[in-house]
Parts: C-alpha cells; structure tokens; sequence
C-alpha cells in the first residue's frame, strides 16, 4: 500500500512538472502576452509596470523557479482579470464544485437506483420509456445535454442559466443567500446527474432483471423463486 501511494504520489508531480511547464511554454510561443488586454491605448509604462507585477520581463525558467516556489506556499499570485489573490478564488470554486458534485451524486444514486428496480423488476410501457430515456441519457454527451438545458432557461425564464448567486442580490442575511443559491443549483445539478443516474439505472436492472429463459434448458418463460432447501443461512451472528 505505501508502495502504491508512492507511486501515485510521485506520479502526481511529474504530471503538475509536465503540465505547468507545457502551460509555461505555450504562453511562451503565443503571440503577444496579457499585456494586450490592457488596450491599444495602453501607454508604454503601463505596459511595462504590467509586465513587471506578472514577471513576464523575465526568462521562462526564472518565470518556472518562481511559480514553483509561491505554489509550494500555495500562494498563486494575483488574478489579471479580478485583479484579485488567485487562492481565494480557487477556493470558492473548488467549494462550489465539491458542492455540485456532491447534489449530483446523491441525486444520480436514489434516482437511478430507484429507476433501476422498477425497470428490472417490472415490464410493460412506463418501464419501456424509463428504459429508453435512459438511454437516450447515456448515449447524449454531457455537454449537449447541458447547452439543451441553459438553452430552455434562458427561453423560459424558469431558472436562472448561470452563476452560483444572483448578480442582483443584496440582500446581506444568510437565510436569503441560501435560498438564492438553491435557486441556482437544480440545473447545473439536472445536467450533471443525469449521465449518472442513467448509468446506475442500466447497471441496477441488470443486476435485478430475471432472465427470459432458463440458462439450462433454453426454456421459458421463468421466474425467481427461493425453495426451503436452497435458502441456507451460514455464519455467525443475528438474523432478522
């Protein structure tokens, strides 16, 4: 187990290693720097005083050195465009994400599971339909799904297409917050869940769904019956 976690762990560095130096060398090979967002009416001092604060005026190994040292002490700099600390921003969306995840795990596992058992355990139209949307859910790549979503928001109205919070609120008490943020949250929760939950409904009636003939004799149709004989309690312990 220590040897696995190493490996891992020694496996994680290289890639931040390769990843920050590949991101370091592409930023490098691009045209121009973030100094062009300042305008084409940038004076030539502010250019430069932008260039010193990012320390773009120095050599892509000192830029390397340096990011590395602040990372170690999980200091990021400062953000261009929030002109803002880049760790507190990480942090609130990595808050956020943990967030959603969360929602659409547990949302994914008691609907799909549930579906699961009705699709495995019944036949007939409603679990025909159940099946077919699940597949339709699988087969569709997220990102379509979620344009289909913030596209029928923004037409209806019905939920807001983006953002954690309103723009607009202001009201300063935590019970209007937390109201405003469950506002947010059932579509990005919706889009997310669903490739899941339709994965878990598929794996569920598998694992549930009674075979259409007997495995033996090819003969049918069966069912699933436990005799007194076969049903057998081993171990120790209580049984209820």
């Amino acid at each position: 187990m220590a040897r696995f976690l190493a490996r891992r762990l020694l496996f994680a560095i290289v890639l931040i290693a390769i990843t920050s130096s590949s991101a370091l060398l592409l930023a490098r090979l691009a045209p121009g720097d973030l100094t062009a967002q300042l305008g084409p009416f940038a004076s030539s001092v502010e250019v430069e005083n932008t260039r010193a604060r990012f320390n773009l005026d120095r050599g892509p190994i000192a830029q390397w050195w340096l990011w590395v040292g602040r990372a170690l002490r999980f200091d990021f700099g400062v953000s261009f465009l929030y002109n803002r600390p880049v760790a507190p921003l990480v942090a609130r969306a990595a808050a956020n994400t943990a967030l959603l995840g969360i929602l659409s795990l547990a949302t994914a596992t008691l609907v799909g599971l549930s579906l699961g058992i009705f699709t495995g355990a019944r036949s007939g139209v409603l679990p025909t339909l159940v099946r077919g949307a699940s597949l339709v859910c699988v087969s569709l790549p997220p990102l379509i799904t979620s344009l289909v979503f913030v596209f029928l928001a923004a037409r209806t109205g019905w939920l807001p297409a983006g953002g954690m919070v309103s723009a607009t609120s202001s009201d300063p008490r935590w019970s209007a917050w937390m109201l405003d943020v469950m506002w947010h949250l059932p579509l990005p929760v919706i889009a997310l869940s669903l490739p899941m939950a339709a994965t878990f409904e598929r794996l569920q009636r598998i694992s549930v769904e009674p075979p259409a003939t007997c495995p033996t004799s090819a003969s049918g149709p069966v069912a699933k019956r436990v005799s007194t004989s076969a049903f057998q309690l081993k171990g120790n312990g209580w049984y209820v």
